[in-house]
């Protein structure tokens, strides 16, 4: 997912809201853009630590977003902009390794390329940026925020440009609504839902995810077909009855 288009950048979405204070809750409404025939596995605890859960990369054995489940914390990852290492190794660890032991050392993403991961927790959110060169840790402001290749509210991309103000008059119980609705395919560059070849390959939104991070709890909701409503799965519910 390296590649830029003549769609522009190629980028997943994450769309979330920070409400103030220590008990708060973090909400995420996050949109994996993929090649179609890149495999990987529903959400699940794949990994040695049962408290991890999210869906398997089966190439890279990573993931783009991952929860625990002992406590509520959750980590999603899009690429950004930034040299690319000639050997470069795979960002699809940075999310479990935030999960585990906190915000990656520069050594830790000295052979990756550019990346924004959004961390969150209750009544806090974090962006650590690479570009190749500089690692960067910024603490996000309560409110409505988006996360795309650009970084954090890029107001220079159309789609945050038309998404960004949806959230405003947005309940809290309603976000599953900026996901249930099928566009047009090919898709816009304003689009929220992808469908269209880069570089001769079908490429598209392969699954979307809800989170929610609060105090007393964390809810992950997914669907593997972000154009159905009827596919979404209670991750979170589906795990705790299969121990």
């Amino acid at each position: 997912m390296d590649e830029v288009s003549a769609y522009g950048e190629v980028m997943c979405t994450i769309l979330f809201r920070v409400h103030a204070g220590p008990d708060a809750a973090v909400l995420m409404a996050a949109v994996r853009d993929e090649f179609l025939d890149r495999p990987w596995s529903l959400p699940d605890r794949h990994w040695p630590d049962p408290n991890l859960v999210g869906g398997l990369d089966l190439i890279s054995g990573g993931t783009w977003l991952a929860v625990r489940t002992d406590r509520s914390a959750a980590a999603v990852l899009v690429n950004g902009p930034g040299e690319i290492p000639e050997n470069p190794g795979s960002r699809g660890a940075l999310p479990l390794r935030m999960l585990r032991r906190g915000v990656p050392t520069q050594d830790d993403v000295a052979n990756l390329p550019g990346f924004h991961l959004l961390h969150a927790e209750p009544g806090r959110a974090q962006v650590v940026s690479w570009d190749g060169h500089r690692l960067q840790t910024r603490e996000v402001p309560a409110g409505n925020h988006t996360l795309t290749y650009g970084g954090l509210d890029d107001l220079e991309h159309a789609r945050v440009r038309r998404f960004l103000p949806k959230l405003a008059g947005l309940a809290d119980d309603a976000w599953r609504t900026l996901l249930e609705h099928p566009e047009p395919s090919p898709a816009a560059q304003e689009a929220l839902l992808v469908n269209r070849l880069e570089a001769g390959r079908p490429y598209g939104s392969t699954s979307a995810a809800l989170v929610s991070v609060r105090q007393d709890g964390l809810t992950y909701d997914f669907t593997a077909d972000p154009q159905t409503p009827e596919t979404w799965l209670r991750v979170t519910d589906h795990v705790r009855n299969h121990r």
